[in-house]
């Protein structure tokens, strides 16, 4: 299930392989899938992950539950965008957080970049939106494609 990648994060959980270990460390305990979809790789797609992973989180009081919904908008995007195939999102629930899943099948994984973003520029911020609003978020690859996920606290901190 999980490849090799990295976490990256804003919030003082040091960068490390995203092994079950590591993730286990990270959010607890695996509980539960909370929704999966497939959407297909045109624009209507994007709005399509929003509303499904909204409509999943909204039984659940989770103060990240909007940055999710931001986040999977992201992440859809750069897959309708760059991969051009079908795009599953899957929504998990962790002992301490939820995590947010997005597979194409497209083998780039995409790199948080360190120079700043022309203001004008259509695109480019991506990364650093998810590096802003998650706990931690990470990328691998695998025999099919690539995997990036986000994972955002259950508890406010």
């Amino acid at each position: 299930m999980f490849g090799s990648g990295f976490i990256g994060n804003t919030r003082d959980v040091p960068q490390q392989p995203s092994t079950p270990e590591a993730l286990s460390e990270l959010c607890g305990e695996y509980l539960r899938i909370l929704g999966t979809w497939q959407f297909p790789a045109v624009s209507t797609s994007v709005r399509a992950a929003r509303h499904s992973v909204a409509e999943s989180l909204a039984p659940h009081t989770f103060a990240a539950a909007e940055d999710a919904v931001l986040v999977v908008s992201e992440l859809v995007t750069n897959s309708v965008v760059h991969a051009a195939s079908t795009v599953t999102v899957t929504l998990e629930l962790w002992e301490r957080a939820f995590r947010l899943v997005v597979d194409d099948v497209h083998p780039d994984v995409p790199e948080l970049s360190d120079v700043d973003v022309d203001v004008d520029a259509d695109s480019g911020r991506g990364l650093g939106i998810i590096e802003a609003v998650a706990l931690a978020w990470g990328s691998e690859t695998n025999n099919t494609g690539k995997r990036l996920w986000a994972a955002f606290a259950t508890h406010s901190y």
